[in-house]
């Protein structure tokens, strides 16, 4: 149209002065032609489909709305079509019959940056149905007095993306309806094109999510446990490559180098990856607590000098409920590397104890004693009888310590209390039952007259340890090998009246 505007105007040279066939064929046949006392310019295509025809070059086209302004108020010459670039400027889409443009205000179809104001004004419009459209399914989605579940919320919030798909498509049908044209088209086109793009990898992501949720809710799925966490994982990050490579053939098609996109990703990444390192490592560990499984949502156990009860493991962090209620969050990179004993998994619960009886108990009474603690575990319908240990294991700073060891017949902690309470009650009993004590941290004064050590047993023992000397026997600093053979196995073990051992785990008696 500016073309013809120009054409329409200018005096053109006869026609048996522009080149024909002839001159194109010729010895020296033309490649290019330009319109005499003009800059436009025709030129052989030379490539493509139109290889073998002439068309007006690139540079007069990015050049016609300059040269239009130079020649627009140069008279039409006799016969030539008046104001075909203005009135097709000033004209509604195919919709729109041109006779009701014909009933707006004379001051409606003044021309600002190639359109009618009337024009800008139906711009602006849709541009305001554009964002009332996508404000009204953004409030509907965040509307509170309607509770959904996270599933629901999730197909729901694929509405967004959809609703600003069809949206944009709304405004282009609309800008072709009311005939919006040149460089303002062209904008409005490529930044329709980009939030295009960038909807639909925002849609690739949040599709990605709702499929990883689907998916969990499987009733062979934890919601809360390291399988649903990988899932979630391997959505998040499917939807987020998927997304990006979407970007990328969406700045292909938009003609945008990529480069020094490219280029400036690579030093961006690096800074990136330097920063997101720790977040990094947390995937890494939470993948290694999928494939270790050495705990899982809903477990009580120990980690570090800490326990409670695993609530959640998740992308970055790992939550667990504490003995005192309250929430730890621990990375998955620390998590991971740290001695994690699993107590729900044992198939029992460890009873162990040392009880100090008072130094005045006799060695019968600490046999009394021993044995009755000893049938009390074996009898007791919530311990298992062949892993009962009672001994007395060492004379401590002010009592006889006796270990007690036995294993209670539950995985549950609230049980095993009850039945440990039990079981120290009914030692109390023992004890006192025994006619001793139980010792406590003190100190006992005797007041009385010293008394000489007995010098026979002082002179027989100095005798022994001469003759031991003068027959080269003295049994320093190790017992010779021909006395231990000659002591082995001359004690009696049990002492006399105590029944025959049991056969031990290696074979012994």
């Amino acid at each position: 149209m500016l073309l013809s505007e120009i054409f329409a105007r200018i005096p053109l040279p006869p026609y048996d002065e522009i080149p024909d066939l002839k001159a194109v064929k010729g010895k020296d046949g033309i490649k290019r032609w330009k319109v005499p006392e003009t800059e436009i310019e025709i030129a052989l295509a030379g490539k493509g489909s139109d290889e073998n025809e002439f068309l007006f070059n690139a540079e007069t086209v990015a050049n016609l709305k300059g040269f239009y302004e130079k020649v627009k108020s140069m008279p039409y010459k006799p016969g030539a079509y008046e104001g075909v670039y203005e009135i097709y400027m000033g004209t509604a889409g195919w919709l729109i019959p041109p006779k009701w443009i014909g009933f707006l205000p004379k001051w409606t179809k003044r021309i600002y940056l190639d359109q009618t104001l009337w024009q800008w004004m139906g711009l602006g419009f849709s541009l305001m149905i554009f964002v009332l459209i996508n404000y009204s399914g953004f409030r509907f989605l965040h509307q509170k007095h309607k509770p959904r579940s996270a599933l629901r919320k999730m197909w729901l919030n694929l509405l967004l993306p959809a609703t600003f798909t069809l949206s944009v498509f709304l405004v282009i049908w609309f800008i072709e309806l009311i005939n919006i044209t040149g460089v303002v088209l062209m904008l409005i086109l490529a930044g329709l094109e980009v939030l295009l793009w960038l909807i639909l990898a925002w849609g690739v992501v949040l599709i990605s999510g709702v499929v990883a949720e689907t998916i969990i809710v499987s009733p062979k799925i934890n919601p809360k446990g390291i399988d649903a966490s990988l899932v979630r994982i391997i959505g998040k990050l499917l939807g987020i490559f998927v997304g990006l490579y979407i970007l990328v053939v969406g700045l292909r098609q938009l003609g945008v180098s990529l480069v020094p996109i490219l280029t400036g990703l690579g030093v961006a990444g690096l800074a990136i990856s330097l920063a997101a390192r720790p977040t990094i490592e947390n995937i890494i560990g939470g993948i290694m607590l999928y494939t270790d499984r050495p705990v899982r949502v809903g477990d009580f156990c120990q980690f570090g000098k800490n326990r409670g009860t695993i609530v959640r493991i998740g992308l970055r962090s790992t939550r667990i409920r504490g003995m005192d209620r309250t929430l730890i969050s621990v990375p998955n990179a620390d998590f991971s590397q740290l001695e994690l004993i699993n107590l729900t998994r044992r198939d029992r619960i460890r009873l162990k104890t040392v009880l100090g009886l008072r130094y005045e108990t006799t060695p019968e009474q600490l046999r009394h004693v021993l044995t009755n603690l000893r049938e009390m575990l074996i009898a007791h319908p919530k311990i298992y009888r062949d892993d009962v240990r009672v001994r007395f294991i060492r004379f401590g700073d002010f009592s006889l310590d006796l270990e007690i060891q036995a294993f209670a017949k539950t995985r549950e902690w609230g049980t095993f209390l009850g039945i440990q309470e039990d079981i120290f009650l009914r030692i109390m009993r023992i004890v006192e039952g025994s006619g001793t004590g139980f010792a406590f941290p003190s100190q006992t004064v005797y007041v009385g007259k010293d008394t000489a050590l007995p010098a026979d047993l002082q002179q027989a023992a100095e005798l022994e340890v001469q003759s031991w000397r003068s027959q080269g026997k003295l049994p320093f600093p190790d017992i010779p090998e021909e006395r231990r053979k000659e002591l082995l196995d001359t004690l009696d073990f049990p002492p006399q009246g105590s029944p025959p051992l049991q056969s031990d785990d290696n074979g012994g008696s």
